[in-house]
């Protein structure tokens, strides 16, 4: 634990990093996990073996394995092997003052909150910039990527990447 963490009624387990500046507070850090520079970790439960480079990670539960770059995971269910990337939201609030509405047995159902995170299921990688909205549930296995009129396919001279697709037009 470097010397400029901050770290208040959290069990922190063996083996585990938590870089300058990082805050670990009312947390649980699973064995061998590593909390960068700077990450905020408030509330929530960080599974064994996770890597959290970047953000704020609060109310919410990574299983173990899972890696995140993105600026906020809040009230959030993240399985294990996950990938949360870069500029990936996992939106938690209905700015329209109504309730979250929730998918059970494939009905749609009041939560009854107007605040509640996103579930991603075990081996979901999100790439940069994907949005989840609040409530909703991304099934195991499923890897996302942003559309492709928000990807930059190729280069300014018009020549196409190796091992990148040309944008249709």
């Amino acid at each position: 634990i470097h010397p400029t963490a901050y770290v208040e009624g959290s069990v922190i387990g063996d083996g585990v990093a938590v870089g300058a500046g990082a805050v670990v507070r009312e947390s649980v850090i699973g064995e061998g996990s590593f909390i960068g520079n700077g990450v905020i970790v408030e509330e929530s439960v960080v599974g064994e073996g996770s890597t959290i480079l970047n953000g704020h990670i609060l109310y919410s539960v990574l299983y173990p394995h899972s890696f995140s770059v993105a600026e906020m995971v809040s009230a959030s269910l993240v399985g294990r092997d996950t990938f949360v990337g870069l500029n990936s939201t996992l939106t938690d609030f209905r700015l329209d003052g109504k309730n979250v509405i929730v998918l059970r047995n494939g009905v749609a159902v009041d939560s009854g909150n107007t605040f509640l995170g996103s579930c991603l299921g075990h081996g979901v990688y999100l790439g940069s910039g994907c949005i989840v909205a609040p409530g909703r549930s991304v099934p195991c296995g499923l890897h996302l990527a942003a559309s492709k009129d928000k990807t930059i396919w190729e280069s300014s001279n018009g020549q196409v990447q190796k091992d990148f697709r040309l944008v249709e037009k």
